[in-house]
Formats: C-alpha cells, sequence, structure tokens
C-alpha cells in the first residue's frame, strides 16, 4: 500500500479542478486600455458607461418582466375573486378588475418595483373627517432572484467588454449603476400610483417607498458587483458558466459547503413548496391563486425549510380602536399544518441533511474523527444568513391605521420566523458538517453505490482512492479502515459492475452487517414512531375544532336536530327549544348545505370557527366558538362546541294565541312569538280551526338579520255562522227579561222605575265579520204600560250595535262583547 500525504482538513478539497488554473485576471483586455489612463477615469469612458447603460436597461427591463408576471398572477386571482369563484368562504365581494390602459401601465409600473423591494404603501383621504395608512410587505424571493441574475449576467458582459482595473472602481460602478435603475424605478412607480374614488374617499396604492428603493439598490448593487468580480476573474474567451463554477472552485471551502447545503434544500423543498401551495390552493377552491403562489414558492420553499429543521413561524394580529386593544398570537410548528401533514417535512429535512453531508463530507476528503476546529463554521454562516432572511426578506406584515371623524383605529398582521429559528437550522446546519466527517464512511461501508449515486461517481472514486485517513489534527493514521481500501488491480475494478466498480470501493460485508443493524433498529422505530404519529394525525385530523364544528352544522344540515342538540346544548329553557326537534326540522321546504368551515383563530384554548353554508341558494355566514377539553389517552385531541347554531325569528299573528310549524305549536303572547329554531326554510301556519284561515308564511331562519314573518288570520263562514247564531241564542235569552236595559245584552230603553217592559223580535240583528273583528247591527222591538200621568202604552224599536273580536284561546273560540 503507498502511503499518500496527509492533508490538512481546512486545505482545499482532494480533487483539484484545472479552472482553477485559469483564474487570472482578464489582462489582456485590461492592456488594451492606454497605460496613462487611470482606473478611476476609466470610470467615464465611453465602453464603461455604454456598458453600464446596457447593464441597467437590462436589469430594468428584468423588473419590468416581473411586474408583468406579478400583474398576471393578481389579474388571474381578483378575476377569479369577481366571480367568487377562487376565494375562501365564497363570500367574497364584488372586486372591480380595471381593464383601462392606463390603470394597468399604472399597476405595472407600481408591481415592477415591488417585484424588488417588496412592499406596498396605501392612503385614505376624505377631507379632514376621514384620512388612513396603510401598508403590505411581502418580498417575492423568485423574482427577486430572477432580477439579480440578470443584473449579475448583463454586468458580467459590461465588464468583459470594458474592464475595470480595480475593486474600488467596480464597487462605485455598481453602485452606481444600481442607484441609477433603483431611481428609475421609483420614479416609475411614483408615476403609476393607482388611484381610485368612492363615496367621498380617495385611495392610493403606491410603491414608491423608501424601503423598497434600499432593498433595491443593496440586493442590485450585490448583483451588479458579483458580475462584475466573476468577470475579472475568468479568462478571455471563457463563458459566463465556466466562470462561475471556476470561482465556486476557488471560493473558500465554507462558502462551497454552505451553498451545497442551500442547493440540497432547494432541490426538496421548492417542489415541496409547490405541491404543497397547489393542493392547499385546490383544495379551497382556490385554482386561481396558484400562479401568485407561484411567484412565492421561494418563500414558501424557506417556510418549509425552517418548519422542516424544527422551527416555527409566528402569526400575530392586533387591533386597537375605540380606546380598546385586542391582540393574537400563535406558533405553528411544522405538523400545524395540513391537519398533522406537515409533520412529513421533518423525514424530508432529515434525507436533506444525510445527502448534504455526504456530498460535502466526500469533497473534504477522508477523516478518521470528527474534526471539532471546524465545526463551527457552517452554523456560524446559518446562523448570519438566516438572521438576515427572517428580518429582511421572509417577513410578512400587513399594517393599517385611519380616523374617521373623532375616531381612530389601528391593525398589524405579522407572519414570520420564530426568533429562535435561526438558531435551530444553525444547529442542524452544524450537524450536517460533523455528519461529514462520518457518515462518509459508514455509506461507503453500507452501500457505495449511494454514496457514488448522493455525491457523484467521479468525486467518491477520487475519495476512496485517498488511502490514507486524515486525522482530526491533520496528521495522517496509522491504519486505514479495510473495508474503504480501493481495489488495487486495475483490471479487476474494471470487472466490476455497478456504482461499487464506478466508486472504487470494496464493501466489508462485517461492516455492513452491523451498520444495517443499526440503520434496521433505528428505522424501525422511526417506522413505528413515524406511523404512530401518522395514524395519530389522522385521527386527530377528525379531532380538530373545525371538525367539531363540522359534525354539528352536517346533523343539522341532515334533519338530526335531536342529536345536534344533544351534542351542542341550544343555550335556551326547555320551553324555548319545542321547535328543536326532528319533526319539525325535518318538516323544513329547506335545510342548510355546508359550504366551508374554517378555524379563523384560536386563543387560550378557544377556537373560533367560521361557517359558511347555503340556503335556498343564498349564502349565511356563523361564527361559533369551540373549546379544548383534556385529551383523551393524553393525545387525542377534544373539542366542544360551545355556541348553539340556533336561530331566534321573532314572529307576529292577530286573533290566535298558538301559530304551528311543522306540526308543533308555540305560544303568542300580545300577538308575537318567539321561533327558535335550527337554520332552514319553515311554513309558519294556523292551528287546526275552523273559523278562521291564512295562508301558510315562510320563515327564513338563517343570519344574524332576519325577517320577522307575520301571520294574518281571515274569518271564515263558519265563524261568521257561529257568530250569528250565539248572537241569536244571546237575543233569544234578552228577550225573555222584563227590565228596560237587561243585563248582558246588546240592546236597551228608558222607561219609568219598576216599569215592566216586553221585548219581541221580529228580525234577528246580523253579524258582519271583517279581519279585525265583527259588527252586529239590527232592531229589537219593545213595548210598555206606564201609569205616570195615566195609563199610556209605549211601542217601540231599540237599536242593536255592537262591535268585538273573535279570538282563538287554547282552541276556544272566545267573542268579546257577546
Amino acid at each position: 500500500m503507498t502511503d499518500v500525504p496527509a492533508q490538512d482538513a481546512t486545505d482545499e478539497p482532494t480533487v483539484k479542478d484545472s479552472r482553477l488554473d485559469e483564474h487570472q485576471p482578464n489582462v489582456g483586455e485590461a492592456q488594451a486600455r492606454p497605460a496613462s489612463l487611470s482606473p478611476w477615469t476609466a470610470l467615464g469612458t465611453a465602453g464603461v458607461l455604454r456598458g453600464a447603460a446596457l447593464n441597467a436597461g437590462l436589469t430594468l427591463a428584468a423588473a419590468v418582466a416581473a411586474g408583468v408576471l406579478m400583474l398576471i398572477a393578481i389579474a388571474v386571482a381578483f378575476t377569479a375573486a369577481a366571480s367568487n369563484a377562487a376565494l375562501p368562504l365564497g363570500s367574497a365581494p364584488t372586486v372591480s378588475v380595471p381593464t383601462d390602459l392606463g390603470s394597468i401601465l399604472g399597476a405595472l409600473l407600481t408591481l415592477a418595483l415591488f417585484s424588488l423591494g417588496g412592499e406596498f404603501g396605501a392612503t385614505v383621504s376624505g377631507g379632514p373627517a376621514m384620512a388612513g395608512t396603510a401598508s403590505a410587505a411581502a418580498m417575492p424571493l423568485l423574482l427577486v432572484g430572477g432580477i439579480a441574475v440578470v443584473a449579475a449576467w448583463s454586468a458580467f458582459r459590461a465588464e468583459r467588454r470594458a474592464p475595470l482595473t480595480s475593486a474600488w472602481t467596480r464597487i462605485v460602478a455598481s453602485a452606481a449603476t444600481a442607484l441609477a435603475v433603483s431611481l428609475v424605478l421609483l420614479a416609475l412607480a411614483a408615476l403609476g400610483t393607482l388611484r381610485s374614488s368612492a363615496s367621498g374617499a380617495t385611495v392610493s396604492v403606491t410603491a414608491a417607498t423608501p424601503r423598497n428603493v434600499v432593498i433595491a439598490l443593496i440586493v442590485l448593487t450585490a448583483a451588479i458587483l458579483l458580475g462584475r468580480v466573476v468577470a475579472s476573474r475568468t479568462p478571455s474567451g471563457a463563458g459566463i458558466s465556466r466562470a462561475v463554477s471556476g470561482i465556486l472552485a476557488g471560493a473558500p471551502r465554507v462558502l462551497r459547503e454552505s451553498l451545497a447545503v442551500f442547493m440540497w434544500a432547494a432541490a426538496a423543498f421548492v417542489p415541496a413548496a409547490f405541491v404543497t401551495s397547489v393542493i392547499v390552493a385546490i383544495a379551497n377552491d382556490g385554482a386561481a391563486l396558484i400562479p401568485l403562489s407561484v411567484l412565492l414558492i421561494g418563500n414558501g420553499a424557506l417556510f418549509l425549510f425552517a418548519l422542516g429543521t424544527g422551527g416555527a413561524l409566528t402569526t400575530s394580529v392586533a387591533a386597537g380602536a375605540f380606546g380598546g386593544d385586542a391582540s393574537q398570537a400563535a406558533t405553528l410548528f411544522a405538523p400545524s399544518l395540513g391537519d398533522g401533514w406537515g409533520a412529513l417535512l421533518y423525514p424530508l429535512a432529515l434525507l436533506v441533511a444525510l445527502a448534504a453531508a455526504l456530498w460535502i463530507g466526500v469533497r473534504r476528503g477522508r477523516a478518521s474523527r470528527i474534526d471539532w476546529r471546524r465545526a463551527w463554521h457552517l452554523p456560524t454562516i446559518a446562523l448570519g444568513a438566516w438572521i438576515v432572511s427572517a428580518l429582511v426578506f421572509l417577513a410578512m406584515s400587513v399594517s393599517a391605521s385611519g380616523s374617521v371623524l373623532f375616531f381612530s383605529g389601528a391593525v398589524q398582521m405579522s407572519l414570520q420566523l420564530a426568533w429562535w429559528t435561526p438558531v435551530v437550522i444553525a444547529v442542524v446546519v452544524g450537524l450536517i458538517g460533523v455528519g461529514a466527517d462520518v457518515l462518509p464512511r459508514w455509506a461507503a461501508a453500507v452501500s457505495p453505490e449511494f454514496l457514488s449515486l448522493i455525491a457523484g461517481k467521479r468525486v467518491t472514486r477520487a475519495w476512496a482512492s485517498a488511502t490514507t485517513d486524515v486525522a482530526s489534527d491533520g496528521s495522517s493514521a496509522d491504519t486505514i479502515a479495510p473495508e474503504l481500501v480501493p481495489t488495487e488491480s486495475p483490471t479487476t475494478a474494471a470487472t466490476l459492475s455497478g456504482a461499487s466498480a464506478g466508486s472504487g470501493l470494496t464493501p466489508d460485508p462485517k461492516v455492513r452487517k452491523r451498520v444495517l443493524i443499526g440503520l434496521a433498529i433505528v428505522g424501525g422505530i422511526a417506522v413505528l414512531g413515524g406511523g404512530a404519529a401518522i395514524a395519530l394525525n389522522v385521527m386527530n385530523s377528525g379531532r380538530t375544532a373545525e371538525a367539531a364544528v363540522a359534525r354539528y352544522v352536517e346533523l343539522i344540515a341532515a334533519g338530526e336536530a335531536a342529536q345536534a342538540s344533544e351534542l351542542v346544548d341550544p343555550g335556551i329553557s326547555n320551553g324555548d327549544r319545542v321547535l328543536l326537534t326532528d319533526e319539525v326540522l325535518g318538516s323544513a321546504t329547506d335545510r342548510i348545505t355546508v359550504v366551508r368551515v374554517v378555524t379563523s383563530g384560536e386563543e387560550a384554548g378557544v377556537a373560533y370557527v367560521d361557517v359558511e353554508y347555503r340556503l335556498d341558494g343564498a349564502d349565511y355566514n356563523a361564527h361559533l366558538r369551540a373549546e379544548q377539553l383534556p385529551s383523551d389517552f393524553g393525545v387525542l385531541a377534544n373539542w366542544r362546541v360551545i355556541d348553539p347554531l340556533v336561530i331566534t325569528v321573532p314572529a307576529y299573528a292577530e286573533l290566535v294565541d298558538e301559530v304551528m310549524i311543522g306540526g308543533v305549536g308555540v305560544r303568542v303572547e300580545e300577538s308575537a312569538a318567539e321561533l327558535a329554531l335550527y337554520p332552514g326554510i319553515y311554513e309558519l301556519a294556523l292551528p287546526d280551526t275552523t273559523y278562521f284561515s291564512a295562508d301558510p308564511v315562510k320563515v327564513v331562519a338563517a343570519g344574524d338579520l332576519v325577517e320577522s314573518p307575520e301571520l294574518i288570520p281571515s274569518p271564515t263562514d263558519e265563524l261568521a255562522g257561529e257568530l250569528q247564531r250565539r248572537l241569536n241564542a244571546l237575543i233569544d235569552e234578552c228577550v225573555k227579561s222584563t227590565d228596560a236595559d237587561p243585563e248582558g245584552c246588546p240592546f236597551g230603553t228608558y222607561a219609568p222605575s219598576d216599569t215592566p217592559v216586553t221585548w219581541s223580535v221580529d228580525e234577528y240583528p246580523t253579524v258582519e265579520l271583517s279581519d279585525n273583528g265583527y259588527e252586529i247591527t239590527g232592531e229589537v222591538a219593545y213595548s210598555y204600560t206606564s201609569e205616570f200621568f195615566g195609563t199610556n202604552t209605549f211601542d217601540g224599536t231599540a237599536s242593536v250595535w255592537e262591535i268585538g273580536r273573535a279570538t282563538l284561546e287554547d282552541g276556544e273560540l272566545v267573542i268579546e262583547e257577546f
């Protein structure tokens, strides 16, 4: 076995890239410039100015193109919103999408700067009595990256055509170009400010904000400077891809390894973000939001990676108005997504960490143990990068404040990484760096094919050819693991098949067995644990606050009133819940269809759930609360719905003391009744009687504002006949009296005291009915003899006139004035 000189752990890779020898300044082009021309004077030469102008123009074009993409995505979403086809709850207000050329151009110019800076600003003015401001920040990283790539590429070409000879002049040229582009975008955004007036208020929306200009200036300066630096270190004739490869090969190892971690993470989490956004959009009837979510896929991928590594997101809402303040905050971990399916981000992040560690470890060279001297390098870079990302690139927020007359209010909403998430990510990246020192040896012992697949055959072959291990102190180890010794015979290696031959590795069956047993145990535990976690998430997905509320409202939709009342107490007295029965709900001419159940927030163990349901073609919303109960067996979630979905409908009816719904009577007092109903459309009717009739009245029990039905009974011929019969009987009884004013009778006359009066009736008085009662008209004859001043007989008629009401009480006809 031939000894190989030891390789220091901090040296460059074992495999030397021939392109490193080509990293010489573009001397030929630099020498073409007159020797008397100073570097600073060169900034004003025609070639440099033309290159900078082209660089700025292409960057501006990229920003405008990004604005076009953003405009198309927003237009698709807003057009769908206008038809209520793509927004949650399907009850968004009508959205008017401007189609005039001026508005479209203004939106394009506004979005061009927004694509770089990620902030909108808005003002509302309506005279001295109304004023307000608002802002929204969400940087579209995909578009920012695309613009930066174009800026760097065009700067590369500008530097190649008119090279600058000092670092300071490149910095100045880059900053000047970036400043020019930023100012032009600022002017265009100011020119394209969107304005709209309605109801005396003027709303202005713009991207011409200081934040956008500052971020655009920083991003473009960095991109342009990077392009110029790469060009200055690339030999004449080399293309940009070769230039970038060469620069990366010559970059410090920690930067290359950081980039490797980023690329592996992007390869896994960008598709995950895309699939997640598509599933979420389709599941919420928001397919029109997919183009917009694609433009934000960079943000989504970073968020998912942060969650997969054990980090968290924080959401907060704070509002203040009328002297009061309210706030709500929540911390979201991976299992909080998708009813627990977000927990799959953990194994995905683990696979990324494994692949990155193998890829990095093979390029470091073989080590016999962990080199703790460099263990802090990767996590330090990761911590700094993620702190900047959390503060600048990933924070999303909406804020607004305003005043009307003497009232004012403000609201703030945000979505960002939890403050400790960068630390967690740095720890994970540190573990990747530590694993890079040991995992390749284990992988080679178990499956050289797998190691070659991840790290690459050529690099794995070179790594395997380093027959002396590198110790942590940089010295050669005394012994070499036998399973890692490369095949000695070229002939034998050539005859081997698969990746083992390509990698130059011969696995040791004993080591392989030990590792496989260990992996099997760990894998078995992971499978059991993961299976249990998935099963638990599946079970708990049906035990959320949403699920509890959905189960309740679905019972109502199915007509199961008794079960619904058992599940959620109606919260009213037993006497008032007579209509909350299966019979009544089953009699509804139309029952609800549940459209959507969505949790809008959660605080102190209480979830706020919005329910949208459809009834008779109209959509209604209800807001219910659910409280979290102690878990079953410590792991199965429990939620109980607090608020009943019972609609109280005031109803009115005259002349009766009871109205009917679904065959169940409700007491009417003072012509009014309170109907406590589950949502639905019912018929309000009179009780069974022959004295009154009325067409059933439609009762719509839905929403917060309900219409009050009124039942107007009309008297029937049976009532008229009954009143006439009772009147005749009364008259017959009254004419038997000899009093001048018979008690309880509808007639009377004047006669001297103690003078007997004879009453008779030739034709009974008649009863005339109206909607409000009845009227009696007619005459009764009388005769009496008076001996006052002699004997005299007096004959005449007494008028009969009465008005009154006939009502039903406890099913019996009650006639007033009789």
